[in-house]
C-alpha cells in the first residue's frame, strides 16, 4: 500500500506539476498527516522537492507546494541511446541479439547466485535495485508465483524504436533474483509491466 500511495502521489504530481498535501489528501480520500507521512519519504529518497512557499496573510503554518525533481538541463540522451543500440543491434542476427542485451545487463546488474537468500529476501533487494534504476517497481506474494510489478518504464522515450528493449527487464529481473522471469503484461497495453518470477502459471 505504501508503494502504491507514493506512486500515485507522483503521478498526480505529474498530471498536476505541482500539489499541496491538502490537495493530495483530498484527491486520494486520505489524512493530511498521512499524505505528510509520504511526501517526507519522497523528499528524502529525492523523489519531489518542495516549491516556494506561498505568501499567506497572518498566522499559521505556510502553505507548501510540491513537484517532480525537474530535469535540470535539456538532453537529447534518448535519440543518442536509440542510435547506439540500433548500431550495436544491427550487427548481430536476431537470434544472437538476446546474448548482446545479456551483456549489457550483466553490466547494468551483475547476476545473483541461485539459493544466496530467501526468495522475499531477493525480491526486496531487487525491488531496490530497480527502483534506483528508476522503475517504480514493487512485488506481491501469490500462491502461484512472486509478481512483480513495473509502474514505469525508464526506456519508454525509445522502446518504441526498439522493442527489443523490454528483453532487458526480464533479464534484469532474473540476474537480480537467479530465477526466470516471465512477463505476462507491458506498460502502453495494461497500467503496468507485470512479471512473475520462478516460473509462469500460464505455462504450468
Amino acid at each position: 500500500m505504501t508503494a502504491t500511495t507514493r506512486n500515485q502521489i507522483l503521478d498526480y504530481l505529474q498530471a498536476h506539476e505541482t500539489a499541496s498535501a491538502i490537495e493530495l489528501a483530498h484527491a486520494m480520500g486520505m489524512t493530511i498527516p498521512n499524505i505528510r507521512h509520504h511526501l517526507a519519504a519522497l523528499l528524502a529518497g529525492q523523489a519531489i522537492e518542495v516549491v516556494r512557499p506561498s505568501s499567506r496573510a497572518g498566522r499559521g503554518r505556510p502553505t507548501y507546494r510540491y513537484q517532480l525533481i525537474p530535469r535540470l538541463m535539456p538532453h537529447n540522451l534518448d535519440r543518442l541511446c536509440l542510435a547506439l543500440l540500433e548500431t550495436l543491434l544491427a550487427g548481430y542476427p536476431e537470434a544472437e541479439q538476446k546474448v548482446v542485451i545479456q551483456r549489457l545487463v550483466d553490466h547494468l546488474a551483475p547476476r545473483q547466485l541461485p539459493g544466496s537468500a530467501h526468495l522475499s529476501q531477493k525480491l526486496s533487494q531487487a525491488i531496490q535495485e530497480l527502483n534506483q534504476m528508476k522503475y517504480q517497481a514493487r512485488w506481491e506474494a501469490h500462491a502461484d508465483a512472486p509478481r512483480v510489478y513495473f509502474n514505469h518504464c525508464p526506456y519508454q522515450a525509445i522502446l518504441p524504436g526498439l522493442p527489443a528493449l523490454c528483453a532487458i527487464d526480464s533479464a534484469l529481473l532474473e540476474n537480480l533474483t537467479g530465477l526466470p522471469a516471465f512477463q505476462a503484461t507491458q506498460i502502453g497495453s495494461a497500467r503496468s509491466c507485470l512479471f512473475y518470477i520462478g516460473h509462469s502459471p500460464k505455462l504450468s
